[in-house]
């Protein structure tokens, strides 16, 4: 059961690492809500596996997240993003840049967006924003339009990955 539930979790570690959220040359707008405290802290979407994700707060808008994956063999490996909140007719967003320690990343100028659903303080989902988007956006404005246009259809999003309070 053990060995079924670590490679549960390495298949959504690869879903969110692989590029299967959209990715968008702009976010879907500046940094400007204030951090939400019961974000931060170590999270896991599966609580007997060992990949983690870490969240602390870098200023009052944005946060910093490691992706702390653990191999079978006891590799550690670890990811670096940013990100900082969006609301769109009140449903959040995330928007994630990769960066390599302390600065964006020269491999991933992009944000990851995924729709974000706090069901308490110890549980939250993230939902991928599909891959399968076209379009490109040179401005955060028409990005965020774009999202008010179609955040409510279901195949907007890919599956629902769910973390809970490690």
């Amino acid at each position: 059961m053990k060995k079924i539930a670590i490679a549960v979790n390495l298949l959504i570690v690869w879903v969110l690492c692989t590029g299967c959220p959209f990715e968008s040359a702009v976010p879907i707008d500046a940094p400007s809500l204030p951090i939400n405290p019961n974000l931060l802290g170590k999270w896991t979407s599966d609580p007997e596996a060992q990949n983690l994700l870490e969240i602390a707060k870098t200023d009052p808008f944005t946060y910093r997240i490691t992706e702390v994956e653990t191999s079978m063999d006891s590799t550690t490996r670890r990811k670096y993003y940013l990100g900082h909140l969006s609301v769109v007719e009140g449903v959040q967003f995330v928007n994630l840049q990769m960066i390599e320690q302390d600065k964006p990343s020269t491999d991933s100028l992009t944000y990851m967006i995924f729709k974000l659903e706090i069901m308490h303080k110890d549980k939250f989902v993230l939902s991928p924003m599909t891959e399968h988007i076209r379009e490109k956006f040179k401005t955060s404005a028409e990005f965020k339009a774009f999202v008010k246009k179609h955040l409510r259809l279901s195949f907007f999003y890919e599956a629902d990955m769910v973390y809970e309070r490690h």
